[in-house]
């Protein structure tokens, strides 16, 4: 485990010896870097006025920016919003540009011939994610400069789909988890 926001190669501020071998690694110490695989302990916040901005739920949001109008990407953008929002963690799904045409009533992505294939062989399609999305709380929110962008601005939306600005989309992730797609 590494400390939250820093890599493996980073030495962790609540860390002051090596589980392995039992050597100091206090900021002064020449080896208070370590290699990949070390396994660092660090203790999560105790109040709310340690986690800073948004307390202990913004840290715990993702963030999903789709800025792609494929379905592979489309439709794996609903399948970590879905997996991350029955984990219990808050979602955004953010759509820009052709990433827009996911959150379309009717979506259109719906057509594309891999959905017809990943669903024969037994995987959730576009359909069923979504409705599982928005049945788990998912924020669905469409760029409006993407759509503004990429002529869209006609496009159906479905029921509860925002339409919104990056700076909306950041300020419900906070310090959270961004994935792009």
């Amino acid at each position: 485990m590494t400390c939250r926001g820093m890599g493996p190669r980073w030495r962790c501020a609540w860390r002051d010896q090596d589980e392995r071998s039992g050597e100091d690694t206090s900021p002064e110490s020449p080896s208070a870097f370590w290699p990949l695989g070390t396994v660092l302990r660090c203790p999560l916040p105790r109040s709310k006025d340690e986690w800073g901005v948004g307390g202990p739920s913004a840290v715990n949001t993702l963030g999903i920016l789709v800025e792609s109008g494929t379905h592979a990407r489309a439709h794996y953008a609903l399948v970590v919003a879905a997996g991350a929002a029955a984990l219990g963690r808050e979602v955004v799904l953010f759509a820009t540009n052709q990433g827009c045409r996911l959150l379309a009533e009717p979506c259109p992505l719906i057509d594309d011939p891999r959905e017809a294939a990943i669903t024969a062989r037994g995987v959730a399609g576009i359909a069923t994610l979504r409705a599982a999305c928005i049945e788990m709380g998912v924020r669905l929110v469409a760029c409006e400069a993407g759509l503004r962008a990429e002529n869209l601005l006609d496009l159906p939306l479905a029921p509860g789909v925002e339409v919104a600005g990056i700076v909306t989309f950041l300020e419900a992730v906070g310090p959270g988890q961004v994935v792009t797609l």
